[in-house]
């Protein structure tokens, strides 16, 4: 019978400590769905989504502030490959430091618009961004990767072997890079994002 209560109080007592760790933060905006967040230090992290919405903190998160970034693309990913150099992917825009780039003339893409997902880079030269390209009715007519080798400073087209939606991208290592996206796809480069399989 101790033994019985014994259990049950450190049961009670693992499953409490466990789940008291975690306590939610507003941002101001009840109206906006946040889909991604990147902390550069305990301190200083940024919280984006829908409509251009994006928001940093310099407390560890207990306050944020809203940056206006100007544009009502929805962002789908924050990324920094250092504390002062800044990426993030919004709809067909991509922004370098919150100032935003063109990577592409808009005659690339006659049938259809960008869509910009997931941006990884490998060190401070080579980085992708990946996506998809979408026809007038929003519909996924072709994969969308593109690579750096200048920090961000040009950007090059690269073909992959599918026309599905790529979803996120991540480097392991300084030449290896995986793909995931719809439809359960997995693509891998060894060349740094130059080919795939």
């Amino acid at each position: 019978r101790i033994t019985i209560i014994v259990v049950f109080l450190l049961a009670f007592f693992v499953a409490s400590n466990g789940q008291g760790s975690w306590s939610a933060r507003k941002t101001g905006d009840a109206n906006v769905d946040l889909v991604t967040v990147y902390f550069t230090s305990s301190e200083r992290g940024f919280v984006a989504g829908d409509s251009g919405y994006l928001a940093s903190t310099n407390d560890g998160g207990r306050t944020w502030t809203k940056y206006p970034l100007n544009t009502d693309e929805d962002i789908n990913e924050i990324y920094f490959r250092n504390d002062d150099n800044g990426y993030l992917v919004a709809g067909k825009l991509l922004f370098i430091t919150w100032q935003s780039t063109s990577i592409y003339k808009p005659s690339d893409f006659r049938n259809g618009t960008p869509e910009f997902l997931s941006i990884r880079f490998a060190d401070k030269k080579r980085g992708i961004v990946i996506g998809s390209i979408l026809n007038s009715g929003g519909n996924v007519i072709d994969s969308l990767v593109f690579r750096t080798q200048d920090g961000g400073e040009t950007w090059q087209r690269i073909p992959v072997p599918t026309k599905k939606e790529l979803i996120h991208a991540d480097f392991s290592g300084k030449s290896k890079v995986w793909a995931v996206g719809d439809g359960g796809v997995i693509w891998f480069s060894d060349e740094g994002g130059l080919n795939w399989r």
